[in-house]
Order: C-alpha cells, then structure tokens, then sequence
C-alpha cells in the first residue's frame, strides 16, 4: 500500500509541475551597456559644464539602482586603451546579476583616448549575450559615427539575423542631423530604440529610458 500510495502521489506532484500555474519562473533581462571610449568622449555639448563622458557615466551610475535586482549587466567599450586602434574593443564585465560597482567602478577608471570602432563594438557586445535565455539588449552610448570605416547598418542587420530578439537601444549625444539619421538604422534593424541627446537631460533621460526598457 505505501508504495502504491507513493506511486500516486509522484503521479500527482508531475500533473501539478505541468498545470499552467506552476509555469517556470521567466529568465531575468540582460543588457550590455556599450560605452563609447574614444577621445571625443572629452569633449562637451554646447552649454554643457561637464563632459560628454562626465554626464553619461552620471546617467549610468543614476539609474543604475533603480533597475530590476535580478537584471543581468554587462559592460563593453570601444577606443578605450589604445589610441588609433580599430581593434581596441573590450568587453569588460560580461552579463551577471546586477551589482551597480561592478559596472560603476571600472567606467570611473574609463580613459577615453582612442578611435571609434562601433560596427566592432556592437558585434562584439552581441557576442557577450550569446546563448542567454530572456529579453536581451545591448544599449549603446556614443558620441560620434565609426570612424573605422565600417558599416553599423550591416552590423546591426547582421546581429539581427544572427540572434533574433536582441534589441539595440541607442542613445547618440551630440551628432549632427546627418549623422544622427545614419545612426537610426541601427536600432530599426533590431526595433530598438533611438535617442538624438543635445543636453545633458537628454542624456540622462535616454539613458535611463533606455535601460529600464532592457
């Protein structure tokens, strides 16, 4: 009798794990925060006090706390170790559980200086989001087109293709017209989202619209 009595309640414990209200629990989001790391990053917008570096790394360290608790972060750069090198794009902390000093202290250490890879940069955020379950994102923050003489519309197609799902939230601070609407595409290719920041508040906002939406 018991080990009929236990075979029926094994039978009865895998029909309730299989009843719609004991679904698994959803995978939590991850997003890259890709930040640019060229030289221009020194540079200020008009009317602007602090730099472009400055207000973005503020707008990080803002929102940060705000985000869900179980959000996997990660963050990545560009032109941030080596001048004149379109090869310098790093990965720098891959997408765990968010801890806000993991990614605020080595983005207090970020030294811009060099050239501005982002096609290589956005491929190789995608790469950190390789094989993770859930919403994925990378959110790219940039001051200035590639100037490595890449294509980011391809890019972002191509990552679109590769690993459907993942989105590309930009925010761009500063571009002109014409470079802002090269700069669209990339986050149409993979139905992101596209900010134009000329002032700090816009930064600020993107930046943390952009975040909360990954």
């Amino acid at each position: 009798c018991f080990a009929l009595g236990l075979v029926a309640w094994a039978a009865n414990a895998q029909a309730q794990s299989a009843a719609p209200g004991a679904a698994a629990k959803p995978a939590p989001a991850t997003v890259t925060i890709l930040f640019d790391g060229s030289g221009s990053m020194w540079g200020k917008l008009d009317n602007e006090r602090q730099s472009k570096l400055a207000l973005a790394r503020d707008a990080i360290r803002n929102i940060l706390p705000a985000l869900h608790q179980e959000a996997r972060v990660g963050l990545a750069s560009y032109g941030h170790r080596r001048p004149a090198d379109c090869s310098d794009v790093q990965v720098i902390q891959a997408p765990e559980k968010l801890d806000a000093e993991r990614i605020n202290g080595p983005l207090e250490k970020l030294n811009p200086k060099g050239k501005g890879p982002v096609a290589a940069g956005l491929k190789e955020a995608a790469k950190s989001l390789a094989g993770i379950t859930g919403a994925r994102s990378i959110v790219l923050i940039h001051d200035d087109v590639d100037n490595c003489q890449q294509d980011v519309c391809a890019a972002a197609t191509e990552i679109a293709q590769q690993q459907p799902g993942v989105q590309i939230h930009v925010i761009s601070m500063g571009l002109r017209k014409e470079d802002a609407a090269r700069m669209m595409c990339v986050a149409n290719a993979t139905k992101g989202r596209f900010v134009d920041a000329q002032n700090a508040g816009q930064i600020a906002s993107g930046i943390e619209d952009a975040l909360k939406l990954a």
